[in-house]
C-alpha cells in the first residue's frame, strides 16, 4: 500500500481540459488510476465551470480554485472557516477544499 491518501492534479493540466484532448486523456487517466489505488483527487486551479463540468464527469472528488473562492486579506481571515474545510457547491457533485 502507498502510504498516501490523496493525489493532486497540477493546474498545468486542468487549464485547457475541456479544450485540449492530451490534457482530458491525462487528467482522465489519472483519477482513473488514483481510484483504482483508492487514492481521492483533488484538482488545482479550477477557475471555470467549464472545467468543473469535466472534473465532476472523470469523477475528480475534490476542487481548489478561484472557481471555489479568491485569497482574502489576512485581516479577513476567519478561523472558524477552517471547521469544514470542504464547501459542497450547488448543483455540483465535487467539492471544493478550502
Amino acid at each position: 500500500a502507498l502510504p498516501i491518501n490523496r493525489i493532486k492534479i497540477d493546474k498545468s493540466f486542468v487549464r485547457n481540459v475541456a479544450l485540449d484532448m492530451e490534457d482530458a486523456a491525462i487528467v482522465s487517466a489519472t483519477v482513473g488510476l488514483a481510484h483504482a489505488l483508492s487514492l481521492e483527487v483533488v484538482a488545482e486551479g479550477v477557475e471555470t465551470a467549464e472545467q468543473a463540468q469535466f472534473l465532476r464527469a472523470c469523477g475528480c472528488d475534490l476542487i481548489q480554485g478561484f472557481l471555489c473562492g479568491h485569497p482574502e486579506p489576512a485581516g479577513a481571515f476567519n478561523p472558524g472557516r477552517l471547521d469544514d474545510a470542504r464547501l459542497l457547491l450547488p448543483g455540483r457533485s465535487a467539492d471544493c477544499c478550502t
